[in-house]
């Protein structure tokens, strides 16, 4: 494990200290409504589970699209037990692939202007469950166990309404089809599939979920998933503007004191865009609905990872490069301990090599110094592991990569471009180095572990030995204080 010296002066920091507050994280979120939703996509894994969640929701969709309720518009939807279940499971991902996975399903067979409103009802479908179970239950899982079913139902039921909300009313404002019709058609098939089905599909996917590291919690900063300061008020306003398009179907001409609208025959559908009572009351409810569920995660007003300054050399006169104190962690699907009680402190300038047998936990040390453990490989962490006096078990791994490298033993896995200078680049890119800065690191680092000369090569074309070469190129490039 190399610590290099620094080369900065009294009082400089490296890029990883100028740049922890990157775009998009934690910290620039801050308090953001809907942060949760924006932050899926900066979190590689995330990203992998909106594209399950969309591939099993169009999946299951598309056959039935041969058996329509009202043509072009809806159908008899066995995979609308499938959101609330993924929401519950894997949180915002579920939201986006849901949302993703019905404008697929559309292309076969209902793509219109209506499927704007299909996506955001889906979008719905597939977060409220988990935002709302998260209000009102912040302390207890979904597992799918039999004393959870009151609590599943409720946000099902809910999630299915507000779906249903969404789409009736746009739909209606579009003229193609009645508010009355699509509400209670489209609200009961969500609900009744939600309802029966998707307690044996959560019972079923949350012990694997779990196992897999794929719940909300394993694959999300937990500050990013944090309720908002009104969230079980916010829950609240979820169910009553749910339970206005109930009282509108029973009550069509409740705002006409303030919305007269255009006169239109019982029966009849009115003029697309034209205002009606119950256009106007189906708009207010769906607004109330929309801004209740951006309450639902209204990030902390605080920051939420504070940027740690990188002590300067001065500063950091005999501080140990990687310090870990008391460090035990199992990984969740293993019975043993890794590591058990570990202590340790490198101090820079110092090469050291860790010997063990296999499983010895040589690895998941490695793997501890940049915060891999515990934030991207789940199971039990217990102790702190600090570089430089930054608590890198803490922080998230991708405020970790201008301080800590790390080069995988298996570093086939680490190349990801099809140029040898773009796989030097990709970490400066992330870390949002000017251009030119990027191109004379390129130069220089692969001049420094002999490849030279191998710029435009495909990695996939040059031999195992270049491959490590390349794999440390692509760290060193970084410049992080332990490599």
């Amino acid at each position: 494990m190399r610590v290099p010296e620094s080369r900065l002066g009294p009082g400089q920091q490296d890029d990883g200290a100028r740049r922890r507050n990157l775009p998009g994280s934690p910290d620039v979120l801050g308090g953001f409504a809907l942060r949760d939703v924006l932050a899926v996509w900066r979190n590689t894994r995330s990203i992998v589970l909106v594209a399950l969640s969309a591939g099993v929701y169009a999946a299951v969709l598309i056959p039935f699209k041969a058996i329509p309720l009202i043509p072009g518009i809806t159908e008899i939807r066995p995979a609308n037990a499938i959101p609330p279940v993924l929401s519950l499971l894997f949180g915002p991902p579920a939201a986006w692939g849901c949302a993703i996975g019905n404008l697929i399903g559309d292309f076969f067979g209902s793509i219109g202007p209506g499927s704007a409103f299909g996506f955001v009802g889906n979008f719905l479908l597939g977060y409220l469950p988990y935002r709302l179970w998260k209000a009102w239950a912040p302390r207890l899982g979904a597992s799918g166990a039999l004393g959870q079913l009151p609590l599943f139902w409720l946000v099902t039921v809910a999630a299915s309404a507000a779906c249903s909300l969404v789409i009736s009313a746009g739909v209606d404002w579009l003229g193609q089809v009645p508010f009355f019709v699509l509400f209670p058609l489209i609200t009961l098939n969500n609900a009744l599939m939600g309802v029966v089905l998707g307690p044996v599909l959560l019972a079923l996917m949350h012990p694997r979920a779990a196992r897999w590291g794929l719940l909300a919690e394993d694959v999300h900063d937990r500050e990013d998933l944090r309720n908002g300061l009104l969230a079980p008020v916010a829950g609240i306003v979820v169910l009553a503007a749910c339970a206005g398009g109930w009282v509108l179907l029973k009550h069509p001409t409740l705002l006409s004191a303030w919305a007269p609208g255009v006169p239109v025959a019982e029966g009849q559908m009115p003029p697309p865009f034209a205002l009606t009572p119950l256009r106007a009351g189906a708009g207010l409810c769906t607004a109330a609905l929309l801004v209740a569920t951006a309450l639902l995660a209204r990030g902390p007003l605080r920051r939420s990872h504070p940027v740690v300054p990188l002590p300067s050399e001065e500063g950091r006169a005999g501080g140990p490069a990687l310090e870990v104190e008391g460090v035990a962690f199992r990984y969740r699907v293993g019975r043993e301990e890794a590591l058990r009680g570990l202590t340790l402190s490198l101090q820079p300038g110092t090469f050291t090599a860790l010997m063990g047998a296999t499983g010895a936990g040589k690895s998941t040390l490695c793997r501890c110094a940049n915060g891999l453990v515990p934030q991207f490989h789940a199971g039990d962490f217990r102790g702190r592991v600090s570089a430089f006096g930054v608590p890198v078990s803490e922080a998230p791994v991708r405020g970790n990569a201008g301080l800590v490298g790390v080069v995988f033993q298996d570093f086939d896995a680490q190349l990801v471009s099809s140029d040898v200078s773009l796989e030097v680049a990709f970490a400066m890119e992330n870390l949002g180095l000017p251009r030119e800065e990027m191109q004379a690191r390129v130069t220089a680092t692969l001049a420094r572990v002999g490849l030279a000369g191998f710029e435009r090569r495909d990695p996939e074309t040059i031999s195992g030995g270049e491959k490590q070469r390349l794999a440390i190129a692509s760290v060193l490039a970084a410049r992080p204080r332990l490599l």
